[in-house]
């Protein structure tokens, strides 16, 4: 069989398990919805926020983050290195919510009523919230609320939303 024939036959074969693939495995590409976003940059300090919505396994998670940056105020890599801070200099708080129909507006299934702050000195501060079954609102979609702040002087950051994605609980 000539060379041209053997690379042509190669490139269907490949194209086809590609497709298969991807029709099998609709599911991962909404698995996980995040958005992840500088809620503050200026000075000597970058605010990077992270929120993330998942069905997982069951009730689903959501997880969110803050990261201290130093603003090198150097391009491209402005905000690319840790900036640790003292104990207690970085906030964070969540809220898992689900959109209620009938009321057309989110609901709180979880969420903390205060800041969790760094215990030592660091970079960041990350936290993972599986839903068990008495905080699952039931079937729909769901949303993570990250609220992340770090402390340089004031308090610099926001708040930041995954987006939706719809859990079953099954």
């Amino acid at each position: 069989m000539p060379s041209f024939m053997i690379q042509h036959r190669n490139r269907i074969i490949v194209l086809l398990v590609v497709g298969i693939l991807a029709m099998g495995s609709g599911v991962a590409y909404s698995h996980v919805v995040y958005e992840e976003v500088f809620t503050y940059w200026s000075g000597d300090l970058c605010v990077l926020n992270y929120a993330e919505i998942s069905h997982g396994s069951g009730y689903g998670y959501g997880k969110v983050t803050v990261k201290s940056r130093r603003n090198l105020q150097f391009y491209p890599i402005e905000c690319a290195v840790g900036f640790n801070r003292p104990q207690g200099y970085i906030a964070l708080m969540y809220r898992i919510h689900k959109w209620d129909f009938p009321t057309q507006r989110w609901i709180v299934c979880s969420g903390l009523g205060e800041y969790v702050r760094n215990t030592r000195v660091l970079s960041h501060v990350e936290l993972t919230k599986t839903l068990n079954r008495h905080e699952f609102c039931g079937p729909g979609y769901y949303e993570t609320q990250n609220s992340g702040y770090v402390h340089n002087g004031q308090w610099r950051g926001g708040w930041l939303s995954a987006g939706y994605q719809y859990i079953s609980g099954s």
